[in-house]
Parts: C-alpha cells; sequence; structure tokens
C-alpha cells in the first residue's frame, strides 16, 4: 500500500467534490481508501455484502445500481433487507489488463441516490479518469524503465477517449487509436 496515502486523499477529495461516500478496493477487497464509514477499517479484507465489488473485479466492467436492492446481484444477500447503500457507481482499475481494484461511489441518502442518477454519465467519467490516474502512479512506483513505457503505450490504445501524448517541445510521443480517428491530421 505504498500509494494508500494519496489514493486516500483522492477518495477524500472526490467525495467532497461529488458529495457522495468513496470506497476505494484492491484486487483481494481489501479496503484501501474510503470516506464517512467507508473510512474505517482500512487495510482490511472486507467480510461479507461485498457483491457489487466482485462483480466489478470478475468482470472488469463498470457497475451502476440506481435503486440496491433491486439489483440482481443484490439477491441473496444477507443486509438487503438492512442496506444502506441506496446507489452504486463501481469503476474498476486495470492495470496490464488485470483488476487491481475498483473506485465506488456510494449514495445513502436519497438525496445522494439522485445525485448519481441524475449525473451518472459524468461520475462515470470522472471515476474513469481517476482510475487512470491511480495506474499511472502505480506505473510511476515501479520505476523507470522501457517495460513501462511498453505498457503506458497500451493503457492508452486501449482508452476509449482520443490520447495524445507530447512531450516539453510539443512532440508528439504517444497517440491512441481514438485519436487518430477523431483528428483531421490523420485522413488520406
Amino acid at each position: 500500500m505504498q500509494i494508500q496515502p494519496t489514493i486516500q486523499r483522492f477518495a477524500r477529495m472526490l467525495a467532497s467534490v461529488l458529495q457522495l461516500e468513496v470506497e476505494i478496493v484492491d484486487e483481494n477487497l481489501c479496503r484501501v481508501a474510503g470516506t464517512g464509514a467507508y473510512g474505517k477499517f482500512l487495510g482490511r479484507q472486507l467480510s461479507g455484502n461485498s457483491r457489487l465489488l466482485r462483480h466489478v473485479l470478475e468482470t472488469k466492467t463498470e457497475k451502476v445500481v440506481t435503486q440496491s436492492r433491486f439489483d440482481p446481484l443484490c439477491e441473496g444477500c444477507d443486509s438487503k433487507e438492512n442496506c444502506r447503500e441506496k446507489a452504486f457507481l463501481g469503476t474498476p482499475v486495470i492495470l496490464q489488463d488485470r483488476c487491481v481494484g475498483v473506485i465506488s461511489l456510494i449514495a445513502v441518502t436519497h438525496e445522494q441516490q439522485e445525485h448519481i442518477s441524475d449525473n451518472l454519465r459524468e461520475f462515470s467519467d470522472y471515476v474513469r479518469h481517476i482510475s487512470t490516474i491511480f495506474v499511472s502512479k502505480l506505473l510511476e512506483d515501479q520505476g523507470p524503465g522501457d517495460n513501462i513505457s511498453k505498457i503506458f503505450a497500451t493503457m492508452i490504445d486501449n482508452m476509449d477517449q482520443g490520447v495524445l501524448v507530447v512531450d516539453d517541445e510539443s512532440r508528439v510521443q504517444f497517440v491512441n487509436q481514438t485519436a487518430l480517428k477523431n483528428t483531421w491530421c490523420c485522413t488520406k
């Protein structure tokens, strides 16, 4: 958990800006960071009631639940009837084709539930961006090397948004396929 303090700062910032609770877990369902009730027991593995997080880890896809008790993944949960969570947005953190964690936004009040529902796309885009920052920090912590450049290039290539990386002299260092499709410079 070398980057845990950085992740906790991101979690607090995210919660403050979006006015929601935030929980971040690693691939072993160990809570790395969180706010509110989710800020307790950092560094411990979650024991139960983690079906939504487990789903994101296993499928490597985002999971959106706007009415928690009515989602099929909530069936069979011991806490379904007493669940505090009203809505959930879980985004995978992908590193080298592996889901290494989940960033989740959680609504615990009806106002927060409406807030997630009304701003789903924006929140999803923002959390995906934060996920990309986490991955770059993980790569940075691994140290310099040619392997890191390859991982970085792969990550950029697999993003659904256009990315153009330039050096200090404004020379293009990396560009992904999405950017190539959306720029005039590559036509004909």
